[in-house]
């Protein structure tokens, strides 16, 4: 084969696979699409040629992104005309990855009556919401982090260091029976089983009412900013903190022998509780039923009904023997034998 014809071969090859990629990268769609607008506060992020999303799926583009006279933002997009839009149609920016792209979010919405949309129409501000500014959330942090004095970390450290000192061996023995009834507590995996249960219903609940949890975010969003226009809110907490820890210092350095004593005979009873702690839990388990029958004795009110069969006075002679002296013994009827 001649070199001009495997150069041609060799460069139409290569164009076909550019076209592929271009195809693929490129996104290109054949759909048929309807174009709508939608009036937001903010639309921080949001630029042309992002990803419209219905259920998480895409369903279109945003073709312009443009700022109106009174400051709100007026958002186009196309939709694929098979997936039309209502007048009940809500519509939110959200992140679409960690880098901070954006894309459309398009949900039906429950409130009002539900008529198609024509092409073209404006969804209104009331049925749209804006994206979360994290960087302003995150920002918004930065005087309080600036307001932190080393200083005071390293003052309150050292005030922290000064009353826990000299208690390093009982504290660790200690830790260690702890970590034995944590192991106790690991075996009781049934009962964890059930409280991740639960747990996964809490997480269904939130999930349920994520509308409201993306509105108690955007509500703490306005708190952070609400802090971060108060002037170093959090170093006269430090230094009235730090006085405390050392005021507490000095009272623990003169309790510290009742102290010590006291820690001494609580590791003591960790040490006996841990060791017998089958006996406990056998006891513990006995009591319900212990309750129970006290519960019958006294159902006729708050008294219990008694009944004497026999009683007996036990006296000691000079000699150390006991001398019984039956006072009641009635072995007929309840007492019968």
């Amino acid at each position: 084969m001649a070199v001009p014809v495997k150069v041609g071969v060799y460069t139409v090859t290569m164009l076909l696979i550019l076209a592929a990629l271009i195809v693929v990268f490129g996104d290109f769609r054949n759909t048929k699409t309807t174009g709508y607008s939608a009036l937001f506060a903010d639309a921080s992020g949001l630029a042309e040629g992002q990803n419209v999303r219905a259920a998480g799926v895409p369903v279109g583009k945003v073709t312009a992104v443009t700022l109106r006279s009174d400051a709100s933002v007026k958002v186009s997009f196309s939709v694929a005309t098979a997936r039309p839009l209502d007048t009940r149609t809500e519509v939110a920016i959200k992140y679409e990855n960690l880098t901070g792209d954006r894309y459309l979010e398009i949900s039906p919405g429950t409130t009002g009556p539900a008529r198609r949309l024509a092409a073209g129409a404006m969804i209104p501000r009331t049925r749209t919401s804006p994206a979360l500014d994290i960087d302003s959330l995150v920002g918004g942090f930065k005087p309080l982090f600036q307001s932190i004095d080393a200083d005071d970390i390293d003052d309150l450290t050292s005030s922290l260091i000064a009353v826990l000192q000299g208690q390093g061996e009982i504290t660790g023995e200690l830790l260690q029976h702890l970590s034995s009834l944590t192991s106790t507590l690991a075996d009781q995996d049934s009962v964890i089983g059930d409280v991740v249960d639960n747990f996964n219903t809490v997480l269904g609940t939130v999930d349920a009412n994520r509308t409201k949890v993306s509105t108690a975010v955007v509500d703490l969003e306005q708190l952070v900013h609400e802090f971060a226009s108060r002037p170093d809110p959090v170093g006269a907490v430090l230094t009235r903190l730090q006085q405390a820890t050392l005021s507490t210092s000095g009272l623990l350095s003169q309790i510290r022998p009742d102290l010590h004593a006291s820690v001494t005979e609580l590791n003591r009873l960790a040490g006996n509780l841990d060791a017998d702690k089958g006996e406990l839990g056998r006891v513990i388990s006995s009591l319900p039923g212990a309750y129970k029958r006290l519960a019958r004795m006294g159902a006729y009110g708050s008294v219990f009904q008694l009944y004497a069969c026999g009683a007996t006075l036990r006296l000691s002679d000079p000699n150390g023997e006991n001398i019984d002296i039956p006072l009641l013994d009635q072995t007929v009827g309840r007492c019968a034998p």
